[in-house]
């Protein structure tokens, strides 16, 4: 992680005095000074408009500028992603594929066993099976709509089920 730069010096830079460790707020106006600055963990905040951060946090604001941008700004380099932070991010985006998928597999399944339903005249129309795995389309699909823990067991389940 890149190390935040100094809060202090930032202040100084952008003509901002301090009067102890208050200023006047720079995001709104006022009268007194409300701007506090915590020169040991680099932040701020404002008592009087709730304004509070770091000091990449005051350049994006006091700037009007993105992250990366303030950043760059402030001459600091961007963290290097780790490889487990890369593996992380895109299991993440695996469960969400698989969880939007599911779901629109599992819609599927069930209006296909409810226009078979409508479509049933006599017994010997019956298919059994679509009859057997409609409750565990509804099960599956509470369970994708409470999310939780629950869900994260069933696309474990799901998963492992495809594989073998």
């Amino acid at each position: 992680m890149h190390s935040k730069p100094d809060i202090i010096a930032i202040l100084d830079r952008e003509g901002i005095t301090l009067q102890g460790n208050f200023t006047k707020c720079v995001f709104h106006d006022e009268k007194t000074a409300s701007l506090r600055i915590y020169p040991g963990n680099n932040s701020y905040y404002c008592y009087g408009c709730g304004a509070g951060g770091d000091s990449i946090s005051f350049i994006m604001r006091y700037k009007d500028l993105p992250y990366k941008n303030a950043l760059k700004y402030l001459d600091v380099k961007p963290p290097i992603l780790i490889r487990r932070d890369i593996q992380g991010r895109n299991a993440i985006q695996q469960y969400k594929d698989w969880q939007r998928t599911y779901h629109r597999e599992l819609c599927q399944q069930y209006r296909t066993i409810q226009n078979h339903k409508r479509l049933v005249k006599n017994i010997d129309d019956i298919n059994p099976e679509a009859y057997h795995t409609e409750p565990k389309i509804i099960h599956h699909l509470d369970i994708l709509d409470s999310g939780g823990p629950a869900m994260l067991a069933l696309y474990k389940g799901v998963k492992c089920s495809m594989k073998t």
